[in-house]
C-alpha cells in the first residue's frame, strides 16, 4: 500500500520487512495416461538382497475416473512373481503399495485419502519387518513384512506400471523420484519431503530430479532422464515433448525462496554471509539433524524514491514497513 503524508519539509525511512514465499516451481515430467513411462533398465540389482528399501517420489494426479485397467502406476519395481516394490493409483483417492520378497508373498499398504490435482509427496519404506506408507511426511498405512528381494533383473518404471497384458500408464505429473537400500526413518522422511534429497545421502541409489527441459516447451529429443545420484539415467519413451501435457512441465520446490530489499550501497547478511549486490544466491542452512535445508535468497535494491504532488509526498516502494522523518 502507498501512503501519502502532507508536510512542507519530509523525507523516507524505510524499516525493510522480508516477505517469503515457501516454494519456488522447478520442472516435473508429465505422463498422458495414453503410453507415456519411463524406464530405468537394471534397477533392481541396486536394493537386491537388502532388507530395508525406500522409494519416494511427488505426484500430482489428475486422473479421476480410476477403474480398472485405466489405473496409474507411480513408480517402482514389478514382475507380479517374486520382486514387487511400488507404488499405485487404483482408486479415485487410493494408492496402493506393494512389497513381494523373492520366495513370492506379497504385502500392501493402502491409503485412502490421496487427492486429484494436488501434488502430495508419497514414501514407502520397509526394513525387514514393516512395510510402511507416508504421504507428505505423514504415516497412512503400516504392516508387517519380510524377506527381501533377491532379482538382479528387473528394471524400474517411473509413470507406468506393468500387470501382463496391461500398463498401468500415469495421467499427471511426477517429480523427485528417489529409490534406497535404505530404511527412511520418519524424521528423514519428513525432512525430504519439505527440503529435497541431499544427493551424497547414505544408501540413495537413484535420484531423479526432473529439472531438465524448458517447461511446457519444445524439448523434442530430450528423452534421458539423469540421475542426480550418478548410477542409471532413465529413458523417455513415447513423450510428445511439446506442449502442456506428454512433456516437461512445472514441477514442485523442494527448498525455501526469501526475497529481501537492500539498501543501495550496503549489504545485507544473511546466515553469516554478506552479500554486496542485488541477485539471486542459494544458501545452505547445516543442520544437526538428518538432512540440511536450502534457501534461495533473492535480494533487490529497495526504491527509496518519493513523488511529489504540491504538499503532499507519496512513497514508491510497497511491501514494507517505514515512516516518514524531518
Amino acid at each position: 500500500m502507498k501512503r501519502t503524508l502532507q508536510l512542507g519539509l519530509a523525507s523516507l525511512l524505510l524499516i525493510y520487512l522480508p516477505f517469503i514465499t515457501k516454494a519456488q516451481t522447478e520442472n516435473a515430467l508429465d505422463f498422458d495416461n495414453v503410453d507415456d513411462y519411463i524406464l530405468v533398465p537394471g534397477a533392481s540389482p541396486l536394493i537386491a538382497n537388502s532388507n530395508q528399501i525406500s522409494l519416494s517420489c511427488w505426484v500430482k494426479p489428475m486422473n479421476a475416473n480410476i477403474t480398472f485397467p485405466d489405473y496409474d502406476g507411480f513408480a517402482g519395481i514389478r514382475n507380479n512373481t517374486n520382486a514387487d516394490f511400488y507404488m499405485v493409483h487404483f482408486g479415485t483417492n487410493r494408492v496402493e503399495a506393494r512389497f513381494r520378497n523373492s520366495a513370492g508373498v506379497n504385502f500392501d499398504v493402502v491409503d485412502t485419502a490421496l487427492q486429484v490435482g494436488v501434488w502430495q509427496y508419497y514414501t514407502l519404506t520397509y526394513n525387514g519387518t514393516e512395510l510402511t506408507l507416508y504421504r507428505d511426511g505423514v504415516q497412512v498405512g503400516t504392516t508387517i513384512a519380510n524377506g527381501n528381494i533377491a532379482s538382479t533383473t528387473d528394471d524400474l518404471y517411473i509413470g507406468g506400471m506393468m500387470y501382463g497384458a496391461f500398463n498401468y500408464y500415469m495421467k499427471g505429473s511426477i517429480d523427485e523420484v528417489s529409490l534406497w537400500n535404505k530404511f527412511l526413518t520418519p524424521q528423514e522422511i519428513r525432512c525430504y519431503s519439505k527440503f529435497g534429497v541431499p544427493q551424497n545421502s547414505i544408501g540413495l541409489q537413484l535420484y531423479y530430479k526432473c529439472n531438465q527441459g524448458l517447461a511446457a516447451g519444445t524439448n523434442t529429443g530430450l528423452t534421458t532422464l539423469n540421475d542426480a545420484s550418478n548410477h542409471i539415467s532413465g529413458t523417455l519413451n513415447n513423450f510428445a515433448l511439446t506442449g502442456a501435457t506428454s512433456n516437461w512441465v512445472t514441477g514442485i520446490a523442494d527448498y525455501a525462496l526469501y526475497s529481501r530489499k537492500m539498501c543501495h550501497n550496503g549489504s545485507y547478511s544473511f546466515h553469516g554471509q554478506s552479500f554486496a549486490s542485488p541477485g539471486t544466491y542459494m544458501v545452505s542452512f547445516h543442520s544437526v539433524a538428518v538432512c540440511d535445508s536450502t534457501v534461495q535468497l533473492t535480494l533487490a535494491y529497495a526504491d527509496t524514491s518519493v513523488n511529489t504532488a504540491g504538499l503532499s509526498l507519496t512513497a514508491n516502494q510497497t511491501g514494507c514497513t517505514y515512516q516518514w522523518i524531518n
